[in-house]
């Protein structure tokens, strides 16, 4: 009895095994420097024109325009976005233009523009006569706004009604992205204007670059320039397996999601986002992706590498159910140049200032990355069953 147990219990182990490999998929994420499709990337160049490497929006005949993946691109700060009758932006339809590409980008190993410096976008004003949401490029770099996504993902800390109208950002080197707190450059930022200055010392007088007199330059962040070829040398690997089967509702009632990373830049910030059914619609507000799950951060170790590790209840609500669209059709994996999290807000300013995306399954959305089905747990208060 006692070895047909023990058979039987081989026999239902392997099975159970077989049944979780069953539920488990493996995803190598696409490396891109792209979030929304406007503005066209979230990383631009030294002049501030687009360093795409994702989907181009390119017119294949007059009036007709589609999105063309796996492609790679300078594209001009100066193209034209959708506009309506007026002239003004217009974000309803983000295909409504296509790309002013500059040139193509070589990826070739050994190519001249894997070794282009990578730079934030600069933005503001928040609030304006313009189209779509807060200014990127910064109001004057431009002819147009390049940011389709309206309102604030963080209106309870920005911007401040003395910001709305004022608050513009330069464009940075990626690695001397603004940083608030940060004490390894002696620099400050007006919360007003978002101009820098030189903070002064006790007796008035502006710091010199070493720092003031009693305050040591104490924090470090990036040390060199973040080029194309750096960025692209990221490796994610994304698996998702099934758990917590309830035989009450006869299936599986929530999920894990493990990323492993590597090439990462060292000693960062990145964050984990999801993407749902309801992300990115045009009316009222554009859905922006919300946290995998809190907290949302990846951190990498001094080598570039990490782990991020987290179970989610009902993440992939049945379509034919999911009347809010809260199924979780792809992630996000995006670097903070500011190193802070924003709660559980995407961003603070607009995508390319200080978010931006590093791989991403947004080709896939909105079809999703997977057809696997979850319910909620029997009796149980977690449901993301809402609007």
């Amino acid at each position: 009895m006692i070895r047909i147990s023990l058979i039987a219990l081989l026999f239902f182990s392997s099975l159970a095994a077989a049944v979780d490999e069953a539920h488990k998929i493996k995803i190598v994420l696409p490396i891109t420097t792209q979030g929304p499709l406007w503005p066209p990337s979230s990383l631009v160049d030294e002049n501030g024109d687009f360093v795409v490497v994702g989907t181009l929006l390119t017119e294949v005949e007059p009036g007709v325009i589609v999105p063309v993946p796996n492609q790679a691109a300078l594209v001009s700060k100066n193209t034209r976005p959708p506009l309506d009758s007026d002239g003004r932006e217009d974000f309803s339809n983000p295909f409504g233009a296509a790309y002013d590409i500059i040139k193509t980008l070589d990826l070739r190993k050994g190519s001249p523009d894997l070794k282009m410096e990578l730079y934030t976008s600069s933005f503001g004003p928040p609030v304006g006569d313009f189209g779509g949401g807060s200014r990127v490029p910064r109001i004057g770099d431009s002819k147009y706004n390049l940011n389709m996504l309206s309102g604030f993902p963080c209106q309870d800390i920005f911007p401040s009604e003395s910001q709305r109208t004022r608050y513009t950002r330069d464009s940075f080197p990626l690695h001397k992205a603004p940083i608030p707190g940060f004490q390894g450059d002696q620099v400050a930022y007006d919360v007003d204007t978002g101009e820098s200055f030189v903070p002064l010392n006790r007796s008035g007088a502006e710091c010199p670059v070493q720092g003031c007199e009693g305050e040591d330059v104490v924090d470090e962040a990036q040390r060199r320039p973040i080029t194309l070829g750096r960025w692209l040398s990221a490796k994610v690997l994304l698996t998702i397996k099934l758990v917590d089967y309830d035989y009450n509702v006869g299936a599986y009632t929530a999920a894990v999601f493990a990323i492993r990373a590597k090439n990462l830049l060292p000693n960062a910030i990145y964050q984990i986002m999801a993407f749902r059914r309801n992300s990115f619609l045009p009316s009222p507000i554009p859905k922006l992706p919300d946290p995998l799950a809190l907290p949302q951060i990846l951190q990498t170790d001094y080598r570039g590498n990490a782990t991020f590790v987290r179970k989610v209840h009902n993440p992939f609500p049945d379509p034919v159910e999911d009347d809010a669209g809260l199924r979780i059709s792809g992630l996000v994996v995006a670097y903070r140049s500011d190193y802070r999290t924003s709660g559980a807000c995407a961003l603070h300013y607009a995508p390319g200032v200080e978010v931006h995306a590093l791989a991403s399954t947004l080709m896939n959305y909105p079809d999703g990355i997977t057809d696997f089905v979850t319910r909620v747990r029997e009796g149980s208060e977690i449901s993301l069953d809402y609007k």
